[in-house]
């Protein structure tokens, strides 16, 4: 699970707090760091949202500590990869787990009629479904 850095170093998937405006922690957020030079990088797949969630706290946001993780399927199956040691095989395992956990809580959203929560299982689902995620840990982008 490497690529290599523009320095010619291996770089490493690790996950990292980021801080915002020097008021807030977003941790669990899964990043590229270079075994060389120290240089890192958002992974692609979850700077989108990264992005919006800095958007949304603003020039001036509250003191806080967010987990990047609730926010971000991706982030939260690669954190969990990482705190397991990182075999490629374990990492297909989880996001299958977290695809039926995921299919559980919708049908559980559905009977209960809950509209919006329903539709925030639905984007999770989404995101899981779009990405073959082991293969994106192997990339080289």
């Amino acid at each position: 699970m490497n690529k290599i850095c523009m320095c010619g170093k291996k770089m490493a998937i690790r996950i990292n707090r980021i801080i915002y405006r020097h008021k807030v922690e977003i941790e669990g957020v899964p990043i590229w760091v270079c075994l060389g030079c120290d240089r890192y990088e958002v992974l692609p797949y979850v700077k989108e949202q990264l992005l919006e969630l800095v958007e949304e706290l603003g020039e001036r946001p509250a003191r806080q500590i967010l987990g990047f993780g609730e926010r971000n399927e991706i982030a939260r199956l690669i954190a969990a990869y990482c705190e397991k040691g990182g075999n490629p095989r374990q990492l297909k395992l989880l996001v299958e787990e977290r695809i039926n956990e995921l299919l559980d809580m919708l049908l559980l959203a559905r009977s209960l009629e809950d509209t919006p929560w329903e539709e925030d299982i639905g984007r999770r689902l989404s995101v899981l479904t779009a990405y073959p995620i082991p293969e994106l840990l192997f990339m080289h982008g």
